[in-house]
C-alpha cells in the first residue's frame, strides 16, 4: 500500500513476525536538502513516534526520541531514520548501529536486515559506498523480500554504473 504525502514522504506498509508494521520512508528528489534523498529507510510505525517519522516530522521525533533512553530496537530505529533524513549523519549511524545491536540480541532476522538497510544508506550518503553495498547485501541474505534494501542497493549499483 502506498501513500503519497504533502511532506514528500511516502510509505509502504508491509506485516511481520514480530508483529510491528514497518514503513518505507524516502525523501522525494524534489527534496534537495535531504542528503538521503533517493534511498529509502525502514521506520516502525504506531510505535516509539514512528507515526511522526512517517509523517515527515523528524525534528519533533528526535525531540520526542532523544531525550529518552533507547533501549528498544522500534526507538533506535525511528531515530536513526530521523537524524538521517535530517542531515545528522554521525548521530543517525549512532542509532542505526544501536538499533543494529539490539536487533542482534533479539536475534530478528527481519529486524537485522531492517537495521542493516538502514545503517546501509547512512554509509551511503557519508560515501561509504563499499561499506553500503555491503550493509545492503547483508540484509538481503537475511530477508531477500526486505525492499528497502533490494531498492538501495540498486540504486547504488545504478550511480556506480553510471559513474556518479
Amino acid at each position: 500500500m502506498t501513500n503519497r504525502r504533502k511532506s514528500a514522504v511516502w510509505g509502504s506498509i508491509c506485516w511481520f513476525a514480530a508483529n510491528v508494521f514497518v514503513a518505507s520512508v524516502q525523501a522525494d528528489d524534489t527534496e534537495s536538502e535531504s542528503p538521503a534523498a533517493g534511498y529509502k529507510m525502514s521506520a516502525v510505525i504506531d510505535r516509539s513516534g514512528g507515526n511522526v517519522v512517517l509523517a515527515g516530522d523528524y525534528g519533533k521525533a528526535i525531540e520526542k526520541l532523544g531525550s529518552k533512553s533507547t533501549q528498544r530496537f522500534e526507538a533506535s530505529t525511528n531515530l536513526c531514520v530521523a537524524y538521517t533524513m535530517t542531515g545528522d549523519l554521525d548521530k543517525g549511524d549512532q542509532a542505526c548501529a544501536k538499533a543494529l545491536e539490539l536487533s542482534e540480541k533479539s536475534d530478528e532476522r527481519h529486524d537485522i536486515a531492517v537495521a542493516l538497510s538502514n545503517l546501509g544508506v547512512v554509509k551511503a550518503v557519508s560515501g561509504d559506498l563499499s561499506g553500503a553495498q555491503l550493509d545492503f547485501s547483508r540484509a538481503l541474505e537475511l530477508n531477500a523480500n526486505l525492499r528497502q534494501a533490494s531498492d538501495n542497493l540498486q540504486l547504488l549499483r545504478d550511480a556506480d554504473a553510471s559513474g556518479a
